[in-house]
C-alpha cells in the first residue's frame, strides 16, 4: 500500500513484479493493470517474470492489440510462448498489415 501511494508509473510497478518475489501477486498485477501500460510493456514483463507468463497475462496482451513485430518479440524471447497458438496469432496480424 505505501509503494502504491507514492503513484509509481506502470514501468516503476512492472519492474518491482519482474524483480521481487514479495511483490509478485495477483493484487499488484491488477494495479499494474490499471495503470494501462503499453503492450511493449507488458510483452516485456511476460518475457522477464515468471510469474507473468501465464494464458490470463497473454489474453491480456492481446487484448491490447500488438503488433506483428511485438508478437514476434515475445515469441522469440520467451519459451513460454513458443507454442502454436501464438504463432498463428502472430500470423493473423501480419495478413492485417
Amino acid at each position: 500500500e505505501y509503494y502504491k501511494s507514492l503513484k509509481p508509473d506502470y514501468e516503476g510497478v512492472g519492474e518491482v513484479i519482474a524483480n521481487c518475489k514479495f511483490c509478485q501477486t495477483e493484487e499488484m498485477l491488477e494495479y499494474y493493470k490499471s495503470l494501462k501500460p503499453s503492450y511493449n510493456d507488458v510483452g516485456w514483463l511476460i518475457i522477464n517474470c515468471k510469474f507473468c507468463q501465464t494464458a490470463e497475462m497473454l489474453e491480456y496482451y492481446k487484448s491490447l492489440k500488438p503488433d506483428y513485430e511485438g508478437v514476434g518479440e515475445v515469441i522469440a524471447y520467451c519459451k513460454f510462448c513458443q507454442t502454436e497458438e501464438m504463432r498463428k496469432y502472430r500470423d493473423s496480424l501480419k495478413e492485417k498489415k
